[in-house]
């Protein structure tokens, strides 16, 4: 018998094991999943762009084309990671690890909920990718012989849809976000819906309408009203048993699985907010 098994028979908690430098170092909330996740998006972006300066410096217009490209993954990938349908099959891949998998592993498949750092890191680059195409797009439009190339209507709603953009990120930063949320989740959506609106008139203005990143930005509009053709209004029953949680309980027509979550709107077209899903049986 080992001292484990005689200290569990015993009911004493075994120690438990003395953590290295990089194990407490990464314990800290400075470097949690969330963190973690942006700073994978942020180096991935970052090995892209050194990609980028090298086909600018052999062809200005493949460069141009480049960080157009990398524009329209990014907003791609923000906009799919924060779909309910995506968010909930994220969940269902995090909650089918079997009980008898080390307990270490499941601790991180839990930890899947930081999935919004890849929301906001990619956001944030596809508005910084944005900024890069205007600049360029700027360039050309002075320049004498690139200027015929530049439609001006492809080139002021560009300017318009960097206003959005950034208003949109400015109130989803944290010290904003915090004092302002009403504010954040109004800019945030209407924003978020009048930028696909002028990504669709540049790209359609500047893209031939085969190209993939149509077929990419067909997809995150597809994403965006998949959950309005799929909404409905049931009765809710609320109770708040303390000062910072709520139950809302509901039948929304299907028992939901465990870990997954809903997202509710007392007002669809200014804000929602998900909930952690408790099915009850039958």
């Amino acid at each position: 018998m080992t001292a484990l098994d005689v200290a569990v028979e015993a009911g004493a908690r075994p120690e438990p094991k003395e953590q290295n430098w990089i194990q407490k170092q990464l314990r800290r909330r400075t470097f949690k999943h969330y963190n973690r996740l942006v700073v994978v998006v942020s180096l991935l972006n970052l090995f892209a762009a050194f990609g980028m300066v090298q086909v600018w410096r052999v062809d200005g217009d493949a460069g141009w084309l480049t960080a157009r490209n990398l524009l329209i993954i990014n907003l791609t990938v923000a906009i799919l990671i924060r779909q309910q349908y995506v968010v909930n099959g994220l969940f269902w891949l995090a909650t089918r690890a079997p009980t008898s998998w080390p307990l270490s592993v499941r601790w991180t498949l839990g930890k899947v909920y930081h999935f919004g750092g890849i929301h906001t890191s990619a956001a944030t680059i596809a508005t910084l990718w944005f900024l890069i195409n205007l600049g360029q797009m700027t360039a050309a439009l002075v320049s004498p012989g690139d200027s015929q190339q530049i439609s001006i209507v492809a080139f002021a709603m560009s300017w318009a849809l960097a206003g959005v953009l950034i208003a949109i990120v400015w109130t989803a930063l944290p010290f904003v976000r915090q004092k302002k949320h009403d504010r954040f989740e109004r800019v945030h959506r209407w924003g978020g819906w009048s930028s696909l609106v002028l990504f669709w008139v540049t790209t359609l203005l500047t893209t031939p309408l085969w190209s993939w990143t149509v077929a990419a930005l067909a997809l995150a509009t597809f994403s965006v009203a998949l959950p309005w053709l799929r909404l409905k209004k049931v009765p809710v029953d609320i109770e708040t048993p303390s000062s910072h949680v709520a139950l809302a309980s509901f039948d929304y027509g299907h028992t939901p699985f465990a870990g997954s979550s809903t997202a509710l709107s007392r007002s669809p077209l200014k804000e929602w907010h998900s909930f952690a899903n408790v099915p009850i049986p039958n």
